[in-house]
């Protein structure tokens, strides 16, 4: 989580210098980045405080690892459509990374309903 900080910093700032396509993408990885790292702060402090099982922590843990392997896929899709202009594989990426987020959020908010 701590290294998605310095990403998210260099993806608003491209977002700034962007076109459009450029735009409208880089705004998807920056927030869907800022969304899970907050989700997963809250998880963090839902551990600390009230111990779940760990079969409730590892589901977490492969789901956010499935979440990383996404948009790491993302990010690096997202630079060669911005330098190629050919956008086809970023289409596939960001879809995966979008329901890899989702499920993240889901299965972390169906563990504690009060992270919303």
């Amino acid at each position: 989580m701590k290294n998605l900080a310095p990403l998210v910093l260099l993806l608003a700032f491209l977002v700034g210098c962007s076109t459009t396509w450029e735009d409208t993408n880089g705004k998807l990885l920056v927030t869907t980045a800022q969304s899970v790292d907050s989700v997963m702060k809250g998880w963090a402090t839902y551990v600390v405080i009230l111990d779940p099982p760990e079969s409730q922590q590892n589901r977490v843990k492969a789901a956010y690892q499935k979440y990383q392997t996404a948009f790491e896929a993302s990010r690096k899709a997202y630079n060669v459509a911005a330098t190629t202009k050919d956008q086809s594989v970023f289409e596939r990426t960001s879809a995966a990374l979008r329901a890899s987020s989702k499920d993240l959020i889901a299965l972390v908010q169906s563990f504690n309903p009060q992270i919303k």
